[in-house]
C-alpha cells in the first residue's frame, strides 16, 4: 500500500503502518498546487512547490495557485520535473515566502528580458527584477508585503525592489501620475 501511494504524483509522502490488533494506518501528505505555466502545446501544467508537474490541462481549472505568464515549458507531462531556471527559481521564491503572501499572489508576469512583476489578488503590482535573483529577494518582498497587504485604495501602488532601476526609468515605464514606491535594502546594515 505505501510503494502504491508513492508513486501517485497527487501525494508528496505516504505512510503506511500496522498497528495491533488488526488495523492499517495510512497516513499521506498531498502536494500542494504552487504556480500554473504555459507549456509548448498550448495548454498548462501545474507545479508543486519542488517542481514536480501534478496536471497538464487544456485550461486553468482553478484559482488554487498563481499564473506564471511570459514563460513557456516544453514537453512536460504528470510525474515530470520542471526543466527551467526560470521556472525553479520562481519557485523557490514562493517556497521562500510567508504562506499568507502566497495565497494572495494571482499572477506572475515575466517580460522579453526576463524580469517578474508580480500580481496580488487585491490589484498591487509589484516589480521584483530578474527572473534568476528572486530567491535572494524573499525576505525583502515579505517586509514589504507586510507592509502593504492592506491597502484597499481604488488607486494602485507600484512598489519596486529591483535593484539598478532608477525611479525615472520606472515613471517612463509606467507614467509619471503613477503612486511608486522604490524600496532598496540596506545589505550592509546587516553585515
Amino acid at each position: 500500500v505505501e510503494y502504491a501511494l508513492k508513486q501517485d504524483v497527487r501525494f508528496f509522502n505516504a505512510k503506511a503502518e500496522y498497528k495491533w490488533p488488526n488495523k492499517l494506518e495510512v497516513t499521506v501528505k498531498e502536494r500542494e498546487p504552487a504556480l500554473y505555466v504555459a507549456n509548448a502545446y498550448n495548454g498548462y501544467i501545474m507545479v508543486d512547490y519542488k517542481g514536480t508537474i501534478m496536471s497538464v490541462t487544456n485550461s486553468i481549472p482553478d484559482a488554487k495557485a498563481p499564473l506564471l505568464t511570459g514563460e513557456k515549458c516544453g514537453n512536460a507531462f504528470v510525474g515530470d520535473d520542471v526543466a527551467n531556471e526560470r521556472v525553479d527559481g520562481i519557485l523557490k521564491f514562493l517556497l521562500s515566502i510567508n504562506s499568507e503572501a502566497r495565497r494572495q499572489i494571482a499572477e506572475l508576469m515575466m517580460d522579453n528580458d526576463k524580469n517578474v512583476k508580480l500580481q496580488l489578488r487585491n490589484g498591487l503590482l509589484l516589480r521584483l527584477g530578474r527572473a534568476e535573483s528572486m530567491p535572494d529577494k524573499a525576505p525583502l518582498f515579505n517586509t514589504v508585503f507586510n507592509e502593504i497587504k492592506d491597502f484597499a485604495g481604488s488607486d494602485k501602488l507600484y512598489v519596486s525592489i529591483a535593484a539598478g532601476i532608477s525611479l525615472n526609468i520606472i515613471e517612463e515605464n509606467l507614467g509619471s501620475d503613477k503612486k511608486i514606491i522604490r524600496v532598496m535594502p540596506n545589505t550592509p546594515a546587516l553585515v
